[in-house]
């Protein structure tokens, strides 16, 4: 009941005001463009993103800030006792804000509000957190993570989160057909709503059953700041959003919610084309608005890390126990040490190997991991947080910006000097800084290269095309004790393909599948795969070849500074270059980058194309600056 009390009296108000309303210069202030989610327009005027029309009470108010105050004004004005469908009811932030700043003509009594407040008391908010679930390639929907706002009932932020409320921004997709949810997705064909969860069925959905991390960031912010964020929160329950995958998306618009709190903070202009959820963490961290990250573990990285230094026949008891409990008795003749060791492998892998079941509560799989939870209870041993400490440098906060400029200058025997221009919107590749990004993986899309050479076959210097990557895809998950998880890539864009009407451009899916060995926890990665691509040009005959072989890639990581990268790929094409005969050829690429920081690379680079004996060699130093 602490929140009751508190709640009527931010709509107490004093005496009434003595002029009449400047409605034109209200309605251009911040924090009603940010009530309303309005955006400048680019020719002349506003418009909301919000796109339900009950989120406005005048007809025009999703284009017309002033017709929405004025019309906002009128409707407050009109009763002291609201109630549930009211607009005060409706718009209990919207009306306190006006109030103040009309000087409090006001006094509303609210307790007719009977939805919004059942909503207010059951959130209970007095602390709020920002959440990132980290990277899932394997689900396109969720490559670049998902953000969602945790709301805490307890100051302490030390006391338990299964009892706080996740506040979810999703599109309500309902098509089956793949393609169908990718052009609806991409172009706005889904409304996107918030809604209120409990924030353990996430923990559960993330952790359990997707195994993805949860990083947590307290956001600093004052306790009636919160009671507006949930205020919004239910002013935002009367309307939706159209969905969009790659801009107005989950990020997008937790930033603009907590822009209402923070009128004076611009949170959303720089992601108007794209928003990364991992980048808008980032922004949050420069603009000091978040606390340090904790991470909460899924259960496949605990696993792993439990089983760190555990040898091959000790995983194979703990696997043995898990998958029969009732064979736990044998951990009774190892000592204590090792009997807890095996026993907190075994819980995981039980919890691993039976996510599905557990996430439905299944009471089968909870009456069959009782002994397990005996066995480890009995035992004296406390598990060392050690093992499964936050380690710093993985923080999303801390990962670079997705954009990034480079200019490299070379040679190639050919062509003679190179100077190469390189563009690319997002977001990560397997060499670029460490810190908060994807460790076994790739996301990079919107890249764009060209270049002038100081020669070519028949004339002097010139610009050339170099090439246009759509999207690069790369997921290089290691094989290990529990998991033999595919390894894949897939790219598609433009290309400069050599030896072809003398470098033209020419389209070209890539796609790869095999296995990935890891080596010491990642520092040496080396992925075996089967590649094919598909070019697509005049000068082959049908207008295309195709291309397939094997190929390997190593990453060497001696630091999280240095990196290096070596692409082997051989290819045997059956539709040949027209007058040129069949091609093999033998593509062979290596990099090494050096991050002075987090935004600043030096990349030193060799490439070779060899067909039919004829070698194209080509060796570049440059520059990259990640803005």
């Amino acid at each position: 009941m602490f929140f009751l009390p508190l709640l009527f009296l931010t709509f107490l108000l004093l005496p009434a005001y003595a002029d009449a309303p400047d409605f034109k210069a209200l309605s251009q202030e911040a924090k009603w463009h940010r009530l309303l989610h309005y955006k400048k327009r680019y020719i002349t005027g506003y418009k909301s993103e919000a796109d339900g029309k009950e989120f406005f009470l005048s007809e025009n108010g999703k284009y017309d800030p002033e017709a929405e105050i004025k019309k906002s004004f009128e409707l407050f004005s009109s009763t002291d006792k609201p109630t549930n469908e009211h607009a005060i009811c409706r718009f209990p932030l919207r009306f306190r804000w006006l109030n103040q700043r009309l000087g409090n003509p006001w006094k509303a009594d609210i307790s007719g509000c009977n939805t919004y407040i059942s909503f207010f008391q059951k959130l209970a908010a007095k602390r709020a957190s920002i959440i990132f679930s980290s990277y899932y390639l394997s689900n396109p929907n969720s490559a670049f993570g998902h953000t969602l706002l945790r709301l805490s009932r307890y100051e302490d932020s030390n006391e338990t989160e299964l009892l706080d409320y996740g506040i979810n921004f999703a599109a309500e997709a309902r098509a089956v057909n793949p393609l169908v949810y990718m052009v609806k997705g991409l172009f706005g064909g889904y409304p996107g709503r918030f809604s209120a969860i409990p924030y353990y069925y996430k923990i559960r959905e993330y952790t359990n059953s997707e195994f993805r991390d949860l990083w947590s960031y307290e956001l600093n912010l004052t306790i009636p700041q919160v009671f507006e964020l949930v205020d919004h929160i239910w002013e935002l329950g009367q309307t939706y959003f159209d969905y969009f995958y790659f801009d107005e998306n989950c990020a997008y618009h937790l930033m603009a919610l907590l822009e209402v709190v923070h009128p004076d903070k611009d949170l959303t202009s720089r992601f108007r084309f794209y928003a990364i959820p991992a980048d808008t963490i980032r922004k949050l961290r420069i603009e000091g608005l978040i606390s340090e990250g904790k991470r909460r573990e899924s259960t496949y990285t605990r696993l792993m890390k439990l089983s760190a230094g555990l040898p091959a026949s000790e995983l194979q008891m703990a696997k043995n126990i898990a998958v029969k409990p009732d064979k736990v008795s044998e951990v009774k003749k190892l000592d204590d040490k090792k009997a807890a060791d095996i026993l907190d492998v075994s819980l995981e892998a039980f919890d691993y190997l039976n996510a599905q079941k557990i996430l439905t509560d299944d009471p089968a799989i909870k009456k069959k991991k009782e002994p397990l939870l005996t066995a480890r209870a009995v035992n004296p041993i406390i598990t060392s947080d050690d093992k499964l400490e936050n380690v710093a440098n993985e923080s999303p906060a801390l990962t670079h910006s997705p954009l990034r400029l480079g200019l490299y200058q070379g040679y190639e025997h050919l062509s003679g000097e190179v100077t190469r221009f390189e563009f690319r919107t997002s977001f990560h590749d397997m060499l670029d800084p460490v810190p908060g990004s994807l460790r076994e993986g790739e996301l990079d899309m919107g890249r764009f290269s060209f270049e002038h050479i100081e020669r070519d076959y028949k004339n002097g210097g010139r610009f050339r095309f170099e090439y246009l990557s759509i999207f690069s895809i790369k997921n290089f998950s290691g094989q290990n004790f529990w998991a033999s998880p595919m390894s894949w890539e897939l790219s598609g864009g433009l290309k400069r393909i050599q030896l072809s009407c003398f470098d033209c451009p020419g389209g070209f899916v890539d796609g790869s599948v095999g296995n990935t060995v890891q080596i010491q926890n990642g520092r040496y990665l080396v992925a075996f795969l089967m590649n094919a691509e598909v070019n697509l040009q005049s000068s082959f005959q049908e207008n295309y070849r195709v291309g397939t072989g094997p190929k390997i890639y190593l990453r060497a990581k001696f630091s999280d500074e240095l990196l290096t990268g070596l692409s082997l790929p051989y290819h045997w094409f059956s539709y040949s270059v027209r007058d040129l005969g069949t091609d093999q050829a033998f593509l062979p690429e290596w990099e090494t980058r050096y991050h002075f920081r987090n935004n600043l690379s030096l990349s030193l680079r060799a490439r070779g194309t060899a067909v039919h004996d004829i070698w194209t060699m080509r060796g570049e130093l440059g520059l990259q600056y990640f803005y």
